[in-house]
């Protein structure tokens, strides 16, 4: 549907952007003056894959946004654009919206709005980072785990050979901004927070991170489960706000030029993606609105799925390089994998390590929380798995290392003597209080969620590499034991819901 409110000069280039959209979609222009009614109509007799209006249209009409259904997870939908300038407060807050599309018209160069556009106009292009850039473009992958800091991240993003190109060099500031505010979102706001959560699933990821670029478009993409979110959630956080100019969601919503956002029905799941441009849109109109894709999205649909690891399987995906010398938890800048014999596997350097001495059957394992200690390095209270990794230029001295260490066995006396009672005038720990509890019993149930996935993708590798029926066999049994856990779990809930119904409860 044309804006009939623009300049002839605005005009002009909307007409030049619908003209190029026409390379590789049919395109049907409606004029200005067409009512809501009048939309419906055409809606009920032509089948459309996307409809766009005006981006005030787009907030008025509600029974078009309603059409294909609120509630919508896939399929044809409805989208705004504009093209001049749009200031956030224009927009107003954002009620009872699930989803809210707004393309930006008037920054982005023809190219870029092609980019946007072939990732909208067909759902199976909607999630994911590879609709977006060259099909020959790596994609670095890298976990993010508890108790684990931003470091020298920023600087092995920013080192890697795609972003030496001129284009991208100039854009590494609004970049290091971006990435800090994604850090924020998991261990500011999301799964990462909590004090409870690094202590039982130290060794779980808690979101997963993909970058990839090519010469027309750069892209972060972030993965995580927040548990009770919702549509509304996603669309509560991300949608402009001046109101709250720092949080990280409207952080990247000023210095990306798109940002994406998908919660994935029936899940917890929830998929950020921001995106650059050479133009550098988030520059040159910085206190404009940009393009913002927020909506739910069928599971089918999402195609490339969260901590899936470099491999035969995945021959675009890298791991995220990391240099400089520090010292650092083994978990970093490692995709691992744990095989059949129960040890795990780093995949960057061919070896094999054992996991710390614990019950393996008995769920994540429990590690005291680090907090004071080298956050930018990840670094974890475990001296006899800590490595150090050296540049060429630099060494890491060896008194620093030996002072690392001291501090770690004091700590670790410290939290066995704890663990043990303390002294005889310690007063005993309060329980946890019910929240706490529940948060724990959410944490351990998708804990043991993630590691029956990552044995079922076990189990397929070896089927393909015709492993012996004992390994496929021991596999299974774990994931069975895990399985009967999950239902165990489930049904001593079950158990407590069915006797407070009884007492008279509320259903």
């Amino acid at each position: 549907m044309v804006d009939e409110r623009l300049s002839r000069e605005r005009g002009a280039i909307l007409t030049r952007i619908i003209n190029s959209l026409r390379q590789f979609a049919k395109v049907e222009l409606l004029g200005g003056s067409i009512t809501e009614d009048q939309l419906l109509k055409k809606m009920e007799t032509t089948n459309y894959d996307l409809v766009l209006l005006p981006w005030y249209r787009y907030l008025s009409w509600s029974r078009a946004e309603a059409f294909w259904g609120l509630t919508r997870t896939s399929g044809p939908t409805l989208a705004g654009y504009f093209c001049e300038q749009l200031l956030p407060y224009e927009i107003g807050e954002h009620a009872e919206h699930l989803r809210g599309i707004f393309l930006d018209f008037a920054n982005l160069q023809t190219a870029e709005v092609h980019t946007i556009f072939k990732s909208l106009y067909k759902d199976v292009h909607r999630s994911g980072i590879k609709p977006l850039i060259d099909p020959d473009a790596k994609i670095y992958v890298e976990h993010w785990y508890g108790s684990q800091g931003l470091g020298t991240r920023t600087d092995s993003v920013m080192a890697l050979s795609e972003f030496q190109d001129p284009s991208w060099a100039k854009r590494s500031s609004s970049m290091r901004i971006c990435l800090s505010a994604l850090w924020s979102l998991i261990y500011e706001e999301g799964p990462g927070k909590t004090e409870l959560n690094q202590l039982t699933t130290a060794n779980v990821p808690k979101a997963y991170f993909q970058i990839a670029a090519d010469r027309e478009v750069a892209v972060f993409r972030l993965g995580y489960s927040l548990p009770n979110s919702s549509s509304k959630d996603a669309i509560a956080v991300f949608w402009p706000n001046p109101k709250l100019p720092a949080a990280p969601a409207q952080l990247l919503l000023k210095y990306a030029d798109f940002v994406r956002v998908h919660s994935v029905a029936g899940t917890n799941d929830i998929e950020v993606v921001v995106g650059f441009f050479p133009s550098a849109v988030a520059e040159q109109a910085h206190g404009q609105v940009h393009t913002l894709w927020v909506e739910p999205i069928a599971a089918n649909l999402f195609t490339e799925p969260f901590f899936e690891a470099p491999g035969p399987n995945a021959p675009r995906l890298r791991p995220l390089p990391h240099g400089g010398a520090h010292v650092k938890d083994p978990r970093e800048n490692n995709i691992r994998a744990v095989n059949s014999t129960g040890s795990v596997a780093n995949q960057n350097s061919g070896l094999t390590q054992r996991p710390p001495a614990a019950n393996q059957n008995s769920g994540p394992i429990l590690r005291p929380s680090t907090g004071a200690a080298n956050q930018n390095s990840g670094l974890i209270p475990r001296p006899v798995t800590t490595t150090v990794a050296a540049s060429a230029n630099e060494e890491q001295p060896m008194a620093k290392i030996i002072e690392l260490q001291s501090i770690i066995q004091k700590r670790e006396a410290t939290i066995q003597e704890l663990k043990s009672g303390g002294v005889s005038t310690a007063q005993p720990l309060a329980p946890p209080d019910p929240e706490s509890l529940l948060e724990a019993f959410q944490e351990r149930y998708f804990d043991a969620k993630y590691q029956i996935r990552q044995l079922e993708l076990e189990i397929v590798a070896l089927e393909k590499r015709n492993a012996t029926p004992e390994e496929i066999n021991n596999l299974k049994q774990k994931m069975a034991a895990l399985a009967n856990r999950e239902a165990s779990w489930i049904k001593k809930l079950a158990t407590t819901i069915e006797t407070f119904r009884a007492a008279g409860g509320k259903k």
